[in-house]
């Protein structure tokens, strides 16, 4: 199932004369009266804190603090638990020059900060250090962050009430970054919990003078880089008020930092900007492999030529690359109605319905329509033209989605039991996509010629770059009335047939045709391989009312073959932030699946979620385990670790306590895949909480489950299925897009 190969990584090893021997351990009893916490004391004496509850702190130093301490104890480096070795050794490097700004500078030398509109790009640098077979390696990731050119102050036009309301309007969004700090740390505004109202200070023009003066003197402490600030930032503004906030990624999230609009900018991603300006910004961030190399080998140059506390080259690993044929494992049915793997059709999935087309090819059927579509007699079919397309488009986006409509009604019906797709003349509208008038006078009349059909079906043929809200407005207004769509776009408009101009590209229809199925919960394939579960469930939660705290959640059921059984909506009540009181998600999820005649108990299940797996959440699922005598067996899978492998194979290798995966290739010429991070299997059974080492049957497992995308006849799935399709799902739901519940629990993946 598996062969070997070297692959290059963006890890460089660390020096190991610069690993001290001995470690003291020092309790802190008290705060100086300038209230630096301990994480402050232990970074400021070259160590880590190792029990915040208790107030110690690690260091190779002896300690300069001049409020009361007392040492612990005097232990080996190789005492200390491998999570604090490894944050002790990125602190030494940082002190010996070698940290995530210096680095960001240099990096910045050889690609420069680029200007888009009123943002800007910077490449940074993010670094962690990793232990394995007892060297420990430092991993280089470059990075970039998308940012406002101007800064808040300058924003709102010095104005302070215009940023009470900049910061309520974006209250949801927002996210700041101190650029007058040395630290990349990103904060999230403090607001008031039922008014919204952000927690500012106002009119206290010496705490302002203070942390002006501090920051000038904490980071810009020579006259060249003096200079630097007042160029850059200019005198002090006295009349700025005080913006409370939390770092978004810290020890304690529950101490409030004070920042200057004069100071910090607003950080983005890709998603909040206008669509035309992303997709700008989103090719420019993409770094191919040898790009990546290229600058590494440059940073590393540099680092070498000032320090020798790494060894400056990348390092290779030994990885397991997956040797399997896919379409051996994915299984279909045949004109027999007989399930058969692709293999066995000698056919592949990128050719799912090349049988519609020609008699050459096997007639592919789906592997399960579900009961609630069979039981439609007719299903409705809208085609909505946008008005900006140019008359030719209009009139092919018509003649095509015709010819689709038609082409699945008559391939599919005459071999499994499938809906009448009713399209006519009247069901054809032309309006302007970005028109609120337009949209909400279309869904009236959708909802007319609806009548008593329980479903709808809608093609929608929109401009290429057509804003975000516009598009998340129409599809809620659509699926408000159970009108399911299917968006193209004018560039896709434009992929034509190499043989015959008047027809789409043949990959593209047959995309479009496995999405609408997929939508309408047909399952064209599963897995030819039994889980070692009764079920798998990805889950998902999200903020929907901030200013209540109110969460949502979603729990997407697969069985033991990788089949969709379930979606369901899960609500748990008022919650702080995305750990979740897992005693009541679960108590809800049982109750939601037992409606289906679903029993989870006794039963051995695998619980996905994207993250790590809380304290808090173990302690809710082991409660869940005892109480409904439930085998639970999770990981921490993280989506976007630092460590980037430089090879476009299906493969993981195993470094340090850590699963590294990579299910999927780029396609693209520009980009490098990112793998996944596994770790800390727990097994949880009556309660009790056992970590296990993760096997290569475990492995091979999630690997399938990445296999099964119902988005895309041909695109690989980053994500094991159970969790994107989660993820997806409780999208869907903040943005209030919802159908009927009885269609979800069929697995109808309307918002794929």
């Amino acid at each position: 199932m598996v062969g070997l190969m070297e692959v290059l990584t963006n890890m460089v090893k660390v020096n190991p004369n610069i690993i001290p021997d001995e470690i003291y351990l020092y309790k802190i009893f008290n705060r100086p009266e300038d209230g630096t916490n301990i994480y402050r004391i232990a970074y400021n004496n070259m160590g880590v804190v190792i029990d915040s509850q208790n107030r110690i702190i690690a260091t190779p130093l002896e300690l300069e603090y001049q409020g009361k301490f007392a040492i612990e104890d005097e232990i080996s480096f190789s005492e200390l638990p491998e999570n604090h070795q490894c944050k002790l050794i990125l602190r030494i490097l940082r002190d010996k020059g070698i940290s995530d700004y210096t680095l960001s500078k240099i990096l910045q030398k050889y690609r420069r900060p680029k200007i888009f509109g009123d943002f800007e790009i910077m490449p940074e640098v993010k670094s962690s250090v990793i232990k394995h077979d007892n060297n420990f390696y430092l991993l280089l990731h470059l990075s970039h962050q998308i940012r406002s050119k101007k800064t808040l102050w300058e924003l709102v036009g010095k104005n302070k009430e215009m940023l009470r309301d900049f910061l309520k309007e974006h209250r949801e969004t927002i996210l700041l970054r101190d650029i007058a700090s040395e630290y990349k740390t990103v904060y999230k505004p403090s607001f008031e919990r039922y008014s919204g109202d952000p927690n500012i200070i106002e009119s206290h023009p010496d705490d302002v003078q203070h942390w002006y003066d501090y920051h000038l003197e904490r980071y810009w402490n020579t006259p060249e880089l003096k200079k630097e600030f007042y160029k850059k930032f200019g005198p002090v503004e006295l009349d700025q008020p005080i913006i409370l906030a939390r770092p978004i990624k810290r020890h304690d999230k529950r101490d409030l930092v004070h920042l200057l609009p004069q100071f910090v900018v607003p950080v983005y991603n890709a998603e909040q900007l206008d669509a035309n300006l992303a997709s700008e910004i989103l090719d420019y961030l993409k770094l191919a492999p040898d790009q990546r190399i290229l600058l590494l080998s440059r940073l590393l140059n540099n680092i070498k030529a000032n320090t020798n506390v790494i060894v400056p080259s990348l390092v290779k690993f030994r990885a397991n690359v997956f040797d399997i044929d896919l379409n051996n494992v994915l299984q279909v049915r045949n004109t027999s109605n007989v399930t058969v793997t692709l293999a066995e059709l000698k056919t592949s999935k990128t050719k799912l319905f090349t049988w519609m087309n020609s008699r050459k090819y096997p007639i592919i059927l789906p592997y399960e329509v579900p009961k609630r579509l069979k039981e439609f007699q007719k299903i409705p079919v809208f085609i909505v033209l946008d008005s900006a397309l140019p008359e030719d488009i209009q009139t092919f986006a018509k003649k095509e989605f015709t010819y689709l409509i038609n082409s699945l009604q008559k391939s599919l019906s005459s071999w499994v039991d499938f809906p009448v797709l009713n399209i006519r003349e009247k069901y054809i509208f032309t309006i302007d996509l970005t028109s609120d008038r337009d949209i909400v006078n279309l869904s009236i009349k959708l909802s007319y010629l609806m009548k008593n059909a329980e479903l709808g079906l809608a093609f929608i043929a929109t401009r290429t770059k057509l804003p975000n809200e516009t598009f998340d407005e129409i599809k809620k207004r659509l699926f408000s009335i159970n009108v399911i769509s299917q968006v193209v776009n004018e560039e896709t408009l434009y992929k034509r047939d190499r043989y015959n101009e008047s027809r789409l590209n043949l990959y593209v229809r047959h995309n479009i045709l496995f999405q609408v199925l997929s939508k309408l919960g047909v399952k064209y394939y599963v897995l030819k391989h039994r889980f070692s579960y009764d079920y798998i469930i990805g889950i998902d939660v999200t903020p929907m009312k901030l200013s209540h705290g109110y969460i949502g959640g979603s729990a997407v059921m697969f069985d033991s073959q990788g089949y969709i059984r379930k979606i369901i909506p899960v609500e748990i009540g008022e919650q702080s932030g995305e750990s979740i009181d897992m005693k009541e998600f679960f108590k809800d999820m049982v109750v939601q699946f037992g409606k289906f005649g679903i029993e989870l108990e006794g039963r051995r299940i695998l619980i996905m979620r994207d993250g790590r797996i809380t304290n808090d959440e173990e302690e809710g699922l082991a409660y869940i385990s005892k109480l409904f005598n439930i085998n639970i067996t999770t990981f921490n899978i993280i989506k976007r670790p630092l460590l980037r492998i430089f090879t476009n194979s299906k493969l993981y290798l195993e470094i340090g306590d850590s699963i590294y995966l990579l299910p999927h290739r780029v396609k693209q010429s520009t980009g490098t895949p990112v793998p996944l991070k596994l770790s800390k299997k727990r097994v949880i059974s009556k309660g009790n909480v056992e970590f296990q080492e993760i096997t290569n049957e475990d492995i091979f497992e999630i690997f399938l489950l990445t296999e099964l995308n119902y988005g895309s006849i041909s695109a690989d799935m980053k994500l094991p299925a159970p969790v994107h399709y989660a993820h997806k799902f409780v999208r869907a739901l903040r943005k209030g897009w919802r159908i009927k519940e009885d269609l979800l629990a069929e697995g109808f993946l309307y918002f794929v």
